[in-house]
């Protein structure tokens, strides 16, 4: 069976592109493997191990502790964007746990996608408004017998539209009007955790389960195109 990502290697809006398989290279390196071979992209692996995904030999990311975490850095800023990533949540105790986040936040266009362990999907974006909440939210429920199971879950943050829209496995759980829409900056940033600034480094967002592919869009897709991106992906 093949990753979803197969489908859109040659999308070319498709910025990044993390399969999340090895190979002979480094095995602490995440390659960007986007029709657009950016090297700049990749990503380093900072104490995740290497594990299963979706199915027997698809290669995941196991994130467990405190310190795992993906380093990478999206130096391009863009209108609108779509994320798309397969993932097994195995437990959510920490108050938010990271997709992917901007490191810090108080600038223009930083970027968190994350999950709460109260029940939903938040992504915010800082806009410099003070007056105005940066979060979008849907709500999100897990019941028992989704720890442990693959899913996909999906953002897409549409400028023109001034909307954000959750997905889970290719449904809309949520569509949020925009109040302010600023360029998505994303930076450097980390999948599956986050470093925040100093005065909150108490403020651990860690994952906690598997990620086994990870795409990045610099346009807004279309609600078929997230279905057909889990029907083409489903384990």
């Amino acid at each position: 069976m093949k990753s979803s990502a197969e489908k859109w290697k040659s999308h070319s809006h498709l910025v990044a592109r993390y399969d999340f398989e090895t190979d002979p290279g480094p095995l602490r390196v995440l390659p960007n493997r986007s029709s657009r071979r950016d090297d700049g992209l990749r990503g380093s692996i900072i104490g995740a191990n290497w594990s299963s995904g979706r199915w027997p030999d698809k290669g995941a990311l196991d994130f467990k502790r405190p310190g795992d975490r993906v380093r990478i850095e999206v130096p391009r800023a863009a209108k609108s964007v779509t994320l798309i990533a397969w993932l097994r949540i195995d437990g959510l105790e920490k108050g938010f746990q990271s997709i992917l986040l901007s490191d810090g936040w108080d600038r223009p266009g930083a970027f968190h996608w994350q999950i709460h362990r109260d029940g939903y999907l938040e992504l915010g974006v800082w806009h410099g408004d003070q007056n105005v909440t940066p979060n979008s939210q849907a709500i999100f429920e897990m019941q028992p017998a989704d720890f442990g199971r693959w899913m996909q879950l999906a953002v897409v943050y549409d400028g023109d539209k001034k909307s954000v829209t959750h997905y889970r496995d290719g449904e809309v759980l949520g569509e949020v009007p925009l109040p302010v829409v600023v360029p998505i900056a994303i930076g450097k940033a980390e999948i599956g955790n986050w470093s925040p600034p100093p005065q909150d480094a108490r403020q651990i967002r860690q994952f906690n389960g598997r990620i086994d592919e990870l795409l990045f869009f610099d346009t807004a897709l279309t609600p078929a195109e997230i279905g057909a991106a889990y029907e083409n992906g489903k384990p």
